[in-house]
């Protein structure tokens, strides 16, 4: 029974995705019904490496920890994919799982097709901290996190770009042209095709909505791509583009002209209080991470893959 795994940074997608192809009769993909389970399994690898981290689903930006490889390699040899899926009675069982992009490359030995969904980090950003996001993602993490996550999920993508068992998709392709992306995805899954008029159809059946942080919204509702603009901060969408420039531009995304980023780097603080206990005072602000930023900005994609992942 072939294996399918959805993952991606949080409020990208990844739930609308996952509704969209359990309408298909032959796919049954579960909303994190195993998180726990990715959990227990880094924090044993940590554990191993005498390493206790908060966030084991986490970044690589700085790697101080350990390397990609290090947890690659320790997943080939301790984890049972099993145990990480729900087996279900039909074609194709799958998961959906936010964060565990670093999970693909261990898929991927198994020959499980994994689809990674990336989201403009502006629109992110802006539905993770602002609106209602805390009612969906948490208390207000600082944005440079939030940020060093959303990098990972599209370097793990540019990584194993070429390989047969992963697919990336932009969210807002999926908004604009549903019918299009869905239609690459069922051919990457080799099942037959579902119309879009009777996937909109079934789906309307479900009785869901999309968890937008601004309101409810339609199905495949292109009003919130570049929702940003409208209630993100200036300064903020000036950082977000400083320190994901490089990434932005790989994914497509436009991006503002002629950035002074270091200054942007320099001077940014969160516009919010992070209370959380895991972070650093002035988390996003502090010299560490400032110098950081500004020695990755001058880097190449190929050179932050290097630094960050090692391969």
């Amino acid at each position: 029974m072939p294996l399918l795994f959805i993952t991606g940074m949080m409020r990208s997608g990844t739930t609308l995705l996952q509704k969209a192809l359990n309408v298909h009769p032959e796919i049954n993909v579960t909303y994190q019904s195993r998180t726990e389970e990715y959990i227990k399994l880094l924090k044993t690898f940590y554990s191993s490496i005498g390493v206790n981290k908060y966030h084991v689903l986490s970044h690589y930006s700085p790697n101080k920890d350990c390397s990609f490889s290090d947890v690659q390699k320790w997943l080939l040899n301790n984890a049972e994919y099993e145990k990480l899926f729900d087996i279900q009675d039909s074609y194709y069982s799958g998961v959906k799982e936010v964060l565990s992009e670093e999970f693909i490359p261990y898929f991927i030995s198994n020959e499980i097709k994994c689809i990674n969904i990336v989201r403009d980090p502006r629109d992110v950003i802006c539905s993770m901290s602002f609106g209602n996001g805390i009612q969906y993602t948490g208390s207000e993490r600082p944005v440079l996190f939030d940020i060093k996550n959303w990098r990972k999920s599209v370097l793990i993508s540019e990584i194993f770009k070429e390989s047969d068992y992963l697919l990336t998709i932009k969210m807002e392709d999926l908004l604009r042209n549903p019918e299009y992306i869905m239609t690459q995805i069922y051919r990457f899954l080799n099942v037959e095709t579902i119309t879009h008029d009777d996937l909109i159809s079934e789906m309307s059946k479900l009785n869901w909505t999309a968890n937008s942080s601004f309101g409810q919204r339609k199905l495949f509702d292109e009003s919130v791509i570049n929702n940003y603009k409208n209630n993100l901060p200036s300064e903020v969408i000036n950082y977000i583009e400083a320190t994901c420039l490089n990434e932005m531009n790989l994914m497509g995304y436009d991006t503002q002209q002629d950035l002074d980023v270091e200054s942007i780097i320099r001077t940014y603080e969160d516009p919010f209080q992070v209370t959380r206990n895991e972070f650093l005072p002035l988390y996003s602000s502090n010299n560490k991470n400032i110098q950081y930023e500004i020695e990755r900005h001058s880097l190449k994609i190929k050179d932050i893959i290097k630094l960050e992942f090692g391969v």
